[in-house]
């Protein structure tokens, strides 16, 4: 990488918006296999793939849109209740169950892929099947 690029990259560090190309950076802007992300995609394929997981989040997903509330003072309908708490619900016991690498390169490649996913995008998901 040369001065310019190192230079451009720390002066305009935001990933390009979608469908821009970025000559500075390996950031995704484009969808992977109908998600938004492939780190979206991935932690969706593991969620789907693995039916214990698949079967535990999809019950997950019945219990929070049966709690939700018909009238809420954030939410515009219950189902966008139950996606927003089903999302936060998915992101933490994926981040918690993530190996702890400390401070390392490899810990910060995990949380910048982690912090790429689209939580809301899966916990929607579960409620589309």
């Amino acid at each position: 990488m040369t001065k310019t690029q190192i230079r451009e990259k720390l002066v305009n560090p935001l990933p390009p918006k979608e469908g821009e190309s970025c000559q500075t950076c390996n950031r995704r802007s484009d969808k992977y296999s109908g998600w938004s992300n492939y780190e979206t995609w991935a932690v969706a394929l593991w969620i789907d793939n693995e039916s214990s997981s698949y079967d535990y989040w999809r019950e997950r997903a019945r219990e929070v849109l049966k709690a939700a509330k018909v009238k809420h003072e954030t939410y515009n309908t219950p189902r966008e209740e139950a996606t927003y708490r089903l999302a936060n619900m998915i992101e933490a016991e994926v981040k918690d169950g993530a190996p702890d690498l400390g401070a390392s390169m490899y810990g910060d490649l995990l949380n910048a892929s982690l912090s790429m996913v689209d939580w809301q995008e899966i916990a929607g998901h579960m409620f589309d099947e």
